[in-house]
């Protein structure tokens, strides 16, 4: 039992290292970033955190070993979407595109029927849909709205991945943790309207 522990936390750990190094070198940037990012020594602490533990916190469900792996392959992605979107404003299609995939295998192999979690996609990506329509409209056309088209894809994604009816709470309490965020950030510093800030890693807790 305890080497089964000790091998879930060394693949978490190096889940966390090769997440780091995507992240530092991811290729695509946006809004004027450097060819490179910068390495920044907390997110990398916090990435090995967070990975570590998501490897014990699976081994504690007792899940098969191949939802296991799906599990961890999926918070990789999501994880990983997270961090380029907060250092680099971008969250990369083939990222969002692989966690669907994993999503739906695992409600497929979770429940046999993955009609819960395409309808939570359709649901929460709808609903971030309607939120981004109507930032466009009134943020006009020389202005970036307070959302992304890729929030709307990855309100999607984990509507696929947690399904109905957890999916609108969870989105719900994300936008919200954002919106909280924003309002402390413009309120504390003076936050000029226009400044973008990345929502993808508040969805994501």
């Amino acid at each position: 039992m305890r080497n089964m522990i000790a091998l879930r936390l060394i693949a978490g750990v190096a889940a966390g290292l090769l997440l780091n190094a995507l992240a530092d070198h991811w290729p695509e940037r946006r809004w004027g970033a450097a060819a490179r990012v910068t390495p920044q020594p907390l997110r990398r602490v916090l990435v090995l955190l967070a990975t570590g533990g998501a490897a014990l916190g699976l081994q504690q469900l007792g899940q098969p070993p191949a939802a296991h792996l799906l599990h961890m392959a999926l918070l990789f992605c999501l994880l990983l979407a997270g961090v380029i979107d907060w250092e680099q404003r971008l969250l990369p299609d083939p990222l969002l595109l692989l966690a669907a995939g994993i999503a739906l295998l695992l409600a497929a192999l979770r429940a046999g029927n993955p009609a819960p979690a395409v309808m939570g996609a359709i649901v929460a990506g709808g609903c971030m849909l309607a939120a981004y329509a109507g930032g466009r409209c009134y943020a006009g056309a020389h202005a970036p709205p307070a959302l992304g088209f890729g929030d709307v894809k990855l309100a999607a994604v984990l509507g696929l991945a947690l399904g109905v009816p957890a999916a609108l709470p969870a989105l719900l309490a994300g936008v919200l943790l954002a919106g909280a965020v924003a309002l402390f950030l413009r309120v504390a510093r003076g936050r000029h309207r226009g400044v973008f800030m990345p929502y993808a890693p508040w969805l994501l807790l």
